[in-house]
């Protein structure tokens, strides 16, 4: 799996702490809306933080799809005992 990860600024008011994003995870939209927003101490926004808290958003969606694709592979056989 690739790891190209794309973080779209949609919106951003620094005043309420806002940041609307269009996460891509290698060209898929896995996330669209407003993932709130720390600011520096100068008032500015936290890029830092934008970038971590979507690379958070891309591994959790990773994690459930692994786990999603692991239920799939299961396959369970029924027997019919005495018939």
């Amino acid at each position: 799996m690739a790891n190209h990860i794309t973080v779209k600024i949609l919106s951003m008011r620094l005043e309420t702490k806002e940041c609307g994003v269009e996460i891509s995870d290698n060209g898929i939209v896995i996330a669209t809306g407003n993932i709130g927003l720390e600011l520096n101490p100068d008032g500015t926004a936290n890029t830092a933080w934008i970038i971590d808290t979507a690379k958070g958003i891309v591994l959790n969606n990773r994690r459930i799809n692994l786990e999603q694709e692991s239920i799939n592979k299961i396959t369970i056989k029924t027997m019919v005992l005495g018939g």
